[in-house]
Order: structure tokens, then sequence, then C-alpha cells
């Protein structure tokens, strides 16, 4: 049946599958980028662009600048159920993804993705799909492009100039037919941009931060130990327990191992332990060794503020519980040979590991793709037992 679609009701949206292509101006290598196609149900006037994938930040991006291009807002829009639309497919009711999610209630649009399988459900950008791979992308095969800026600039030529071209049946043209139908009934743009971000779930630690790109967030004290949920965007991080935002900071681009404190989320205990003078924990880490207390100095230094190590010591300190003071005093004075370098605990149980005999190593088995050391011209005849183990 044929169908009827209401002015400025629905956009729908597609990946062409044919791409275009960027040469890297310095190695010459070819890039395969993806296409993007926008299209209005009524009018049928499209946007198209290229990105480099599509990933969620390359999608939503596609969809504001398509608004942008448009000036308006539909109210609904219809995309594939692609992954970065939808988390879980379903016939009947999928699962929009989060960050699409925001940016439908952002915009104040509904999303319904299309069944799966079933193109005839998004027919208007099936077809505008294949007038970009006409009018656009056939175009443009045989130019060369050194950056996506580049492409794009000269795909906005092409699709404007399929928007201007007058229908071969009807009067006018796509964009006329915008502006005098979809034009009017889009709702405006909101005032403030959406900002893109990405959810993330991580466990208070019990220094009462969460850790988002090796820096550090302070959270509410009662949630320490909880797992809770980051969202980040290039200006802020929130971070939210049970569905309720619980702090807010603004986002960090100190060097990383630095920490975003507000005050008013660490109770009395936790204050207790910001106040450790650094003196505690290096006496501490000589009742292990000199060479461990050179190690947690080295640690504390490295931080801009002494307490934001005091997990990497006590970290350090543990080893002594498993492998015993003196080796762990070994290992650090071996560690302290590396000037302006902090020991971490990963590199210091590593070569705890490999002093301590009783260790279990890790054996593949038999296997017939094993060999013999006589296959590669070994004579065990003529080895001591030692060099022997080594090889096997």
């Amino acid at each position: 049946m044929r169908l009827t679609h209401r002015a400025g009701e629905k956009v729908f949206v597609d990946y062409s599958g044919k791409k275009a292509r960027v040469f890297d101006r310095h190695t010459g290598e070819v890039r395969e980028v993806e296409v993007f196609v926008m299209t209005l149900a009524a009018s049928g006037y499209s946007y198209a662009e290229a990105s480099w994938s599509q990933t969620v930040p390359d999608f939503c991006s596609s969809l504001m600048r398509g608004f942008q291009f448009l000036g308006g807002v539909p109210e609904v829009l219809v995309p594939d159920q692609l992954r970065s639309a939808v988390s879980r497919p379903c016939r009947y009711d999928p699962e929009i993804h989060r960050t699409l999610a925001d940016l439908a209630a952002h915009y104040q649009l509904t999303v319904l993705p299309a069944r799966p399988r079933k193109p005839k459900d998004k027919a208007k950008v099936e077809g505008a799909v294949l007038l970009v791979q006409r009018w656009v992308l056939a175009k443009i095969r045989d130019e060369r492009f050194e950056s996506l800026e580049e492409l794009n600039e000269r795909i906005a030529l092409l699709i404007r100039d399929l928007n201007e071209r007058p229908f071969q049946k009807l009067s006018g043209s796509r964009r006329t037919l915008f502006e005098s139908l979809d034009k009017p009934a889009l709702r405006p743009l909101p005032l403030n941009r959406f900002e893109l971000g990405e959810w993330k779930k991580a466990r208070a630690h019990p220094d009462g931060h969460v850790s988002y790109k090796e820096r550090y967030y302070s959270a509410p004290s009662r949630h320490v130990g909880e797992l809770v949920e980051l969202w980040a965007t290039p200006s802020v991080v929130e971070v939210y327990a049970d569905g309720e935002r619980v702090a807010s900071h603004r986002r960090s681009y100190a060097p990383k191992g630095t920490a975003v404190t507000d005050e008013s989320h660490l109770t009395e205990a936790a204050w207790a332990t910001k106040r450790w003078p650094k003196e505690r924990m290096l006496s501490w880490a000589r009742s292990h060794g000199s060479y461990v207390e050179g190690a947690a100095e080295r640690i504390l230094s490295s931080y801009p503020r002494p307490e934001f190590g005091y997990r990497a010591v006590l970290g350090i300190l543990r080893l002594a519980d498993q492998y015993g003071s003196q080796a762990l005093d070994e290992v650090c004075e071996r560690a302290l040979e590396h000037q302006h370098v902090a020991p971490r605990r990963r590199f210091l149980q590593a070569l705890l590991q490999k002093r301590n005999p009783t260790a279990p190593r890790r054996s593949l088995g038999e296997h017939e793709h094993l060999r013999a050391p006589q296959e590669f011209g070994f004579d065990e005849a003529n080895m001591t037992t030692e060099t022997i183990k080594e090889i096997h």
C-alpha cells in the first residue's frame, strides 16, 4: 500500500553500502569511510556526510549535524537496528542504545527503529541512499581526497545539487517541497547543543573516589565499595547510584593520577585517612627494609599530593605478607636502580615470583605441535639438568 507521510513527522537514517575513500597525504594509504544518509519522509529532502565509522560517537555526531542542516527537529527518528542505535535488537521491542536515548531526550524526539531485514519500513531512505550512490559517490569515485573535511565539502555541494534537481514527473524539487511542507512543521533546535559522552561502570574505592581515564573523582562516602555508573562528557563527569545522580565534577585534563575532590563527600573517617602524614606511610615501609622505604618515597613523590599514592604503597607492602620482608626489600633494591621511575606493584610482584622457586610454572602440557630439544640441535646428554629445565 502507498504510505502517506505527515509533514515534519519522520526522518529516516541509514548508511550506504558503498563507501567513499580518503587518501593519507603522507603515506598514500587508502582508507574507506562510511557514508551517512538522512532524509525527511514527506519531502524527501536529504542530507549526507562521510564519517570514519558507524560507532556511537560518529553516528550521534552525524545525527546532530543532520538536524543542524535541516534547521529543525522532526517528531520521529527511524534508524536501522544497527549497534550504534539499538543495544538489543528485537522485532517488537528493541532496546535503544543509552547514548542515543539521551540524545533523543535532548531533542525531544521518539526513536522507532525499523524491523530487522524489513527495508520497506524505511523505503524513503533506501531510495535516498540509492540516489546518493548514483549522483554523489559515482561522481567522486575518481577524485582524490586527503582529509575527511575535504570529502565532506565535496559531498555537501553534490547534495545541494541533488536537493535542487527538478522532479521528472512533478513540479518543483526536493528543496521547494521542503520549504513549503516540512520546514514549517519542524520543531526548533534546542538552545544548548547535546554533549556526547559515554556510560561506564566503576567501583567507589575506599578513598571515596572513582576512576575514569586514570583520573579520580570523589563520590559520597556512603557509596564506598559500591558499583556506580559514570556519565562522562568532554566537560563533565557525573556519578550515578541506583539511577540517581550523587556527584558532578568538571572533567579534569590534568596529568594522570590527579584527583578532583568535593570535600563534602568525605566522612570524618575519610578525613582521618587524608590526614595521614607522609611519615606514617614511610615508617610502615621502613619496617620492611630501607629499600622498601625508598620505593615508597619514590611512589609518593610521583603524585601531585602524597595521599593519592597511599593505595599504591599499601599494595606493595602487602607483598611482604606473601613473599616476606627480606625478599621484598631485595627486589625494591633492584627496582630503585631504574632512576626517576616509581616502582609499581605489578613489576615488583613479577620479580618476586621469578625469585620464588616454588611458584607454579605455566605448562603447555602434551601437544602434537610441541617439538623436542633435539630437533633444534640440542643434545641433552651434554647438558646440565638446569639447562634442560629451562629449555623445556
